[in-house]
């Protein structure tokens, strides 16, 4: 839930929205809204197609009942046209690990782009959580609490904590830590718990990559200097798939929603040739590569007339703008001024004309348009904020013309998730 602050900007935002479109909004309806866009990556999408498709109607006041008819619909109809999802990167469930509670869970805090500077120790925090229940999983270092046939064999290998070797000199210890390197040629290894001088001189390895601030098993004892000298140095071994999913709990980790069998097995029997075109670079400024994309569309629409459908996902990477195009908008000083003013001139203005343009184009092949999604992923010099990962959705003032002409467009992040359903599961990349 968003704090009071929050709800009352969001509420301000909404009501100005529906009445910029002459649509009112009861109480309940307003309500509705404010709780559906918390979290959203692209609220102002979800509201467009909301007010698009009321505008559609005769009733200009929309209640709660009306408006949560109205999302059904557009869900209904989003998931008889499509079996794909797309999930943008600030939409991906993050998990963490409660070593309290044992088990994962989603993680409350919202994706942020600019996090604080504590969440570089969570980040480290989290992933040694991670790969320590993954561990206590595995029949070699599970915890024993008896002496049986494992532990009369000698094959367990419990794990200790860092600060637990300070009472243990001389004794043969299992220890998981990150391996670090406070100063140059001196080595260490630290936990949560404690950080002590590592010496891996006469250290067997396994193979594997050991970099700085990997995370590593390793076999030895602490010296009375309050050196840990390590015999063996490895890899955490790995888990399989099945465990894994198992450990989660049901917690979805890819994103998005799942539909029912029967909706999955009605796309898989509609689509049985269906495929994914991407396509990178996509210079919508350069003479050349649209007369190439006017050419595959046409191909496109040419096999649909022969009852072979279309690409139910066309994927469009950047950059959007050709290097020779960009630097003729921002060369000059005056040029850049432009550009960071608004989308009427500079950059802005010049990919607004590119949209327009492949919206014309794709105006032009509606067979194409109709059966199939239209995907844009920003590349990293496009507009927006730089070369900085994840990157943000390209913003709707150049993509206006577009979406006019191609309202069957998902504007995607860098990097971003999609899932084409089928039977038994989803393919997913």
């Amino acid at each position: 839930m968003a704090s009071g602050e929050e709800s009352r900007a969001t509420r301000v935002w909404l009501q100005k929205q529906f009445r910029t479109s002459g649509l009112q909004l009861d109480p309940g309806a307003l309500s509705y809204l404010v709780d559906a866009v918390q979290g959203l990556h692209d609220p102002e999408e979800y509201i467009h197609r909301i007010m698009d498709e009321a505008s559609a109607g005769a009733q200009r006041r929309l209640t709660l009942e009306s408006l949560e008819g109205l999302v059904r619909r557009l869900d209904g109809a989003r998931a008889q046209t499509s079996g794909t999802q797309v999930i943008p990167a600030f939409q991906t469930p993050v998990l963490e690990y409660d070593p309290i509670r044992k088990q994962f869970h989603a993680s409350p805090a919202p994706p942020r782009l600019f996090p604080e500077a504590k969440s570089k120790i969570a980040l480290y925090v989290n992933r040694y959580h991670l790969v320590h229940q993954r561990l206590r999983r595995n029949r070699l270092f599970r915890p024993t609490h008896w002496a049986g046939v494992a532990g009369a064999q000698g094959q367990e290998c419990e794990l200790t904590e860092l600060k637990a070797l300070l009472g243990l000199v001389g004794q043969s210890k299992y220890v998981l830590g990150f391996l670090s390197q406070p100063r140059e040629g001196e080595y260490a290894l630290e936990d949560l718990s404690a950080r002590l001088p590592l010496d891996i001189q006469d250290a067997e390895r396994t193979p594997g990559l050991f970099t700085e601030n990997s995370i590593v098993v390793a076999e030895g004892q602490l010296q009375p200097s309050g050196r840990f000298k390590a015999v063996a140095l490895g890899m955490p071994p790995p888990e399989s798939r099945a465990a894994s999913i198992e450990a989660l709990q049901g917690l979805v980790t890819f994103g998005g929603s799942e539909p029912d069998a029967k909706e999955a097995a009605a796309w898989d029997a509609s689509h049985p040739d269906d495929a994914t075109l991407l396509l990178s670079d996509v210079w919508l400024d350069d003479a050349c590569a649209m007369a190439n994309l006017e050419a595959l569309l046409a191909t496109l629409a040419e096999a649909d007339a022969s009852s072979q459908p279309p690409p139910s996902l066309i994927v469009l990477c950047g950059d959007f703008l050709s290097p020779a195009g960009r630097r003729a908008v921002v060369g000059g000083g005056a040029a850049k001024t432009s550009a960071a003013g608004g989308a009427g001139g500079g950059l802005m203005g010049e990919c607004r004309r590119a949209f327009d343009g492949l919206g014309r184009l794709l105006a032009q092949f509606p067979a194409v348009q109709e059966k199939s999604t239209l995907v844009l992923v920003p590349g990293p010099e496009d507009v927006g904020l730089g070369r900085a990962l994840p990157h943000p959705g390209l913003p709707r003032a150049v993509l206006q013309g577009l979406l006019s002409a191609a309202p069957n467009t998902i504007v995607g992040s860098n990097p971003c998730r999609w899932g084409e359903w089928k039977v038994g599961g989803c393919s997913c990349s």
